[in-house]
């Protein structure tokens, strides 16, 4: 019902605190800017849209959803790129997708490309207020769907075998 909607609501605002703060700093920034802005210099302009909870909702999502394709793109595609062309790795970023690479690679390649990835991706961004760094999480397999997840990067050896042997098991 809307009013357990309502409770929920107001249960979980209240075990995150910071939430309504952060509301508040996207509202305020709305008003007082007619814009936002994320740590990557790219801009949202709203000068034209008409303020409420429509917009302030949008707002909300913006920050994180922007951030997170460049980051993405800042520091995984882009120098990730660079660093397959340097290290001469038979591997190719065959597709961007919001929030996922997908790599090519050898079995032997795989822990060193994750590697790189993850110590890029998880460096630590700075909002001012404080230090965020967002968790990165890896598949292997031979389709875009995956066939092992891995929430950690497990040693060297593990992820390796792994790779090896999804590659053994498709050819057989």
């Amino acid at each position: 019902s809307p009013l357990e909607c309502s409770r929920y609501i107001q249960q979980y605002l209240t075990e995150h605190p910071g939430l309504q703060r952060y509301f508040a700093t996207v509202r305020q920034t709305l008003l007082k800017d007619r814009q936002l802005v994320n740590i990557y210099g790219r801009v949202w302009p709203v000068q034209y849209e008409r303020f409420g909870d429509d917009l302030y909702r949008r707002g909300y999502s913006w920050w994180p959803q922007s951030e997170n394709g460049d980051l993405l793109n800042q520091q995984g595609f882009k120098p990730c790129s660079k660093w397959l062309l340097k290290e001469k790795l038979d591997a190719a970023i065959n597709v961007q997708v919001h929030d996922s690479l997908l790599i090519s690679c050898k079995p032997e390649n795989a822990y060193d490309i994750a590697a790189f990835l993850k110590e890029n991706l998880e460096a630590p961004l700075d909002y001012g207020h404080c230090k965020l760094s967002v968790p990165v999480e890896f598949k292997l397999g031979r389709t875009w769907k995956g066939d092992l997840d891995f929430k950690t990067l497990p040693p060297r050896a593990e992820f390796t075998e792994a790779a090896r042997s999804l590659l053994t098991k498709s050819s057989t």
